[in-house]
C-alpha cells in the first residue's frame, strides 16, 4: 500500500479493525452499478464476472485506506502537530542523550549497584513471573529439545537500547516535516486509492491501466472505473486529484498515461 513509515500502523489498525465489514464501504449494488456502467459503455471488452466479488472487495479495502490515509494526515500532520512534536522530539533527544552519558561515564561501583536489579529479576523469574516488579517482561519460549527457555533484559542490554534510542531521538528530529512547505500538498490519500484500484481492476479485465479523458470525462474503460469509485468514495470529488494521481501511478509503472501497456491500433485522444 505504500505511503510514510509512521502512518504503516495506523492504516494497519484501520484494515483490520473493518476486517469482515468492507460491504459498507461499496455495497454490491454501488459496484455492480458502476461494472454495469462500464459494460454500457466499453461494450466491446469482456469482463471476468467470475471475479467481481473480489473486485469488490479490493475496492472496499481500497476505500478504508483512503479513508485512513485522510484521517492520519488530518491528525497528525496539521502545523500545530508538527510544531508540538519538534518540541517534544528536542526535549525527548536532549534527555536520552543525557541518560546515555550518564551510564556510559558512571563508575563500576554504581553499574554493580544497577545490576542488583537483574539479582532480583532472576528470582522472581525462576517463580513463573511473566513480568518483573520493575516491568520487564520476561520470556518463555519452548526448545526444539522440549526444555523452556526462560529470559529477560538484563542491565547491560538495556543500557544498549538507551544507547540505540539516543541516536535514534537526534535523527527524529530531522524526520519531523511540516505538512508542506509552499504549493499544493501532496495528496497520498487519493493516491493509495488509486494505486489500490489498479489491482481491482486488473481483476474484472485484461484492457490496460490506462488514463484518458476528453474534458474531464473519462474515456478509457480503467479510467471510468477508477473515477466511479473514487466519486462514491469522495463526495467531493475533485476531477483535477484524481487526475493528477491517475497520472502519478501509471508513471510509476513505467507507461505513459494516454496508452496501453501492450500493442494497440487504437487512436488515443491525449489526456
Amino acid at each position: 500500500m505504500g505511503g510514510l513509515l509512521e502512518n504503516a500502523g495506523y492504516i494497519l489498525e484501520r484494515v483490520q479493525k473493518y476486517e469482515g465489514q468492507e460491504e459498507e464501504f461499496v455495497p454490491k449494488e454501488v459496484f455492480d452499478a458502476i461494472l454495469g456502467k462500464c459494460q454500457k459503455q466499453y461494450h466491446e471488452l469482456v469482463f471476468n464476472l467470475a471475479n467481481a466479488e473480489d473486485s469488490n472487495l479490493q475496492c472496499a479495502r481500497a476505500i478504508i485506506v483512503y479513508n485512513a490515509y485522510k484521517d492520519f494526515y488530518s491528525e497528525y500532520n496539521s502545523r500545530e502537530s508538527y510544531s508540538r512534536s519538534r518540541a517534544e522530539l528536542k526535549e525527548i533527544s536532549k534527555l536520552a542523550n543525557k541518560l546515555s552519558k550518564a551510564l556510559d561515564s558512571a563508575s563500576p561501583h554504581t553499574m554493580e549497584i544497577l545490576r542488583l536489579s537483574d539479582r532480583i529479576v532472576s528470582d522472581e523469574m525462576l517463580l513463573g513471573s511473566f513480568e518483573s516488579r520493575f516491568g520487564h517482561p520476561i520470556y518463555r519460549h519452548e526448545t526444539n529439545d522440549g526444555a523452556v527457555a526462560i529470559s529477560f533484559w538484563m542491565i547491560p542490554n538495556i543500557i544498549k537500547m538507551i544507547d540505540v534510542f539516543s541516536k535514534i531521538s537526534v535523527e527524529a528530529v530531522k524526520w519531523n516535516k511540516p505538512t508542506s512547505k509552499g504549493g499544493a500538498p501532496r495528496d497520498e490519500a487519493t493516491h493509495m486509492l488509486v494505486s489500490n484500484l489498479e489491482r481491482a481492476w486488473t481483476l474484472l479485465s485484461d484492457a490496460p491501466f490506462t488514463f484518458r479523458h476528453h474534458k474531464s470525462e473519462p474515456t478509457a474503460p480503467a479510467t471510468t472505473f477508477c473515477w466511479e469509485i473514487f466519486k462514491h468514495a469522495e463526495p467531493e470529488a475533485e476531477w483535477s486529484k484524481f487526475s493528477t494521481a491517475m497520472k502519478k501511478v501509471i508513471a510509476m509503472s513505467g507507461r505513459k498515461p494516454g496508452r496501453p501497456a501492450r500493442a494497440s491500433t487504437e487512436k488515443l485522444e491525449n489526456p
